[in-house]
């Protein structure tokens, strides 16, 4: 009777723990779904303005550009920070998913693909409209120790300067996914993490505070107050 009684509370707990399991499973996949599409649309606002600011500065480059000069920069640097907060949110839910990571992966290319265009067109506008900011590309690993304290360094001059210093980030191991990260590697030859590009020099390693400091200020034709 005992060992009846014994047989029933095994098969109950059974069935009670796998009805939590499937119900923490597909809670999951829904979560995941409603992460995924929400940076997709997301993504897709960010392709509109982007798509917007460069007709608006191929249409200015056959007038007046240097009027419209203030308003392009405004928008750029309003599109490149939303879309730093878009592309930091979808690393995280990359991370955390455990179902049809794909979607992220692709979603991620998408992105970054999206950095690489304001960059370029960035680079444009800086000599279009002798604009005086500093472009950087940071190049991460994910088995690299200093990638999070040159993330650090890098955030606290970004925001001590401001719109004048524009970061973008690349983790490497899209760059097996991604054929243009891959050429911007090839490009700057990089080979260690954290690899950082001011403008078009490379510096691979940590670069501390104060030597970080000196590079980007040297980069600017006239130097900040925080230089």
């Amino acid at each position: 009777m005992e060992r009846k009684l014994s047989t029933k509370k095994y098969v109950a707990a059974f069935f009670i723990t796998l009805t939590v399991f499937s119900i923490g499973f597909i809670s999951g996949i829904i979560i995941d779904k409603v992460r995924s599409n929400y940076v997709s649309t997301v993504l897709s606002q960010q392709k509109v303005e982007s798509d917007s600011i460069q007709l608006q500065y191929l249409y200015l480059t056959t007038q007046n550009i240097t009027q419209s000069c203030p308003a392009i920069k405004e928008i750029l640097n309003s599109n490149i920070k939303s879309l730093s907060k878009s592309l930091g949110r979808l690393v995280s839910y990359k991370d955390r998913a455990i179902y049809k990571t794909e979607d992220f992966v692709l979603t991620h290319r998408q992105y970054v693909l999206e950095e690489i265009k304001y960059w370029t067109l960035a680079g444009e506008i800086k000599r279009s409209c002798n604009e005086d900011f500093v472009r950087v590309l940071f190049f991460l690993s994910e088995d690299c120790n200093d990638c999070d304290p040159q993330a650090f360094v890098l955030d606290y001059y970004k925001k001590l300067l401001g719109d004048k210093f524009l970061v973008f980030t690349f983790d490497a191991r899209l760059a097996e996914q991604e054929p243009l990260v891959k050429t911007l590697m090839v490009q700057f030859n990089i080979t260690a993490y954290p690899a950082i590009v001011v403008e078009n020099k490379k510096y691979e390693g940590l670069i501390e505070n104060e030597p970080l400091k000196e590079i980007i200020c040297q980069n600017y034709k006239q130097k900040p107050e925080d230089c």
